[in-house]
């Protein structure tokens, strides 16, 4: 997709994804320094990522390669990232804690420019 004539200049630059998983790795390399806000919602008091998963989204949502040329960057590699941490370390979560993440986007995502997408029944969302 990002070899389609046109969409080269597509980084994700000034947008915010939010990730409502099991945390991310600040320090993993490709997304070190892109989590602009992290908050917690499993009640473990963290907001890294014990269980791997957030970090594995985050990297694929918005991770820049530095160790292979790219080769296995995300889609948005400018992007910033939102940690909501809805997940345990034992990768359980609850749907009272996905629902408290989505307030959060909903009350960030003026301050991060997270976008905002409509799914309707029936619509494919393009």
């Amino acid at each position: 997709m990002l070899a389609q004539t046109g969409n080269s200049g597509l980084d994700g630059s000034s947008v915010g994804i939010a990730i409502l998983d099991s945390g991310i790795s600040k320090t993993h390399h490709t997304v070190s320094g892109r989590v602009v806000y992290s908050q917690d919602f499993t009640g473990e008091g963290r907001t890294d990522d014990p269980y791997g998963h957030g970090t594995f989204v985050a990297a694929m949502a918005a991770g820049k390669d530095t160790d292979y040329n790219g080769t296995y960057s995300g889609v948005a590699t400018a992007a910033q990232l939102v940690n909501l941490r809805v997940l345990d370390s034992q990768g359980r979560g609850t749907a009272s804690a996905v629902l408290s993440a989505l307030d959060v986007v909903m009350a960030k995502r003026a301050i991060y420019n997270i976008p905002r997408r409509q799914h309707e029944p029936g619509h494919s969302g393009r």
